[in-house]
Parts: C-alpha cells; structure tokens; sequence
C-alpha cells in the first residue's frame, strides 16, 4: 500500500499542493499566470479584430 501511496504522490496527473514552500509557489504562480495569460489573449485579440477591420476597411477606402 505504501508503494501505491508512493506512486500517486509522485503522479503527474492530478494537481497537488507540492511538498514544499517552493513547489507550492510555483504551482500558485503557474495557476495565476495561466488565467492572466488567457484573460490578456481574449481582451487583445478582440481589440485586433477591431483594428485589422478597420485597416482593411481603410484601405479599400484608398483604393476607390
């Protein structure tokens, strides 16, 4: 049972808490920094939406 025991703490595959201060911080730190990172993707590729339809909006504009 121990070695089963052993096994999961060592896994992958689910999140744990870390054994450490360290690994504790740097499981938090990805955490925070991944919804950060897709909350900042989401907010500027709608803003790039916005500016490449009015580029090309602004072009055809030139060409006329």
């Amino acid at each position: 049972m121990k070695q089963v025991l052993d096994v999961l703490q060592d896994s992958t595959i689910a999140s744990k808490s870390g054994k450490d201060n360290r690994s504790r911080f740097w499981g938090v730190y990805k955490r925070v920094a991944e919804e950060h990172d897709g909350e900042f993707l989401e907010r500027y590729t709608g803003d790039m939406d916005i500016v490449l339809v009015f580029v090309s909006f602004a072009y055809l504009c030139l060409l006329v």
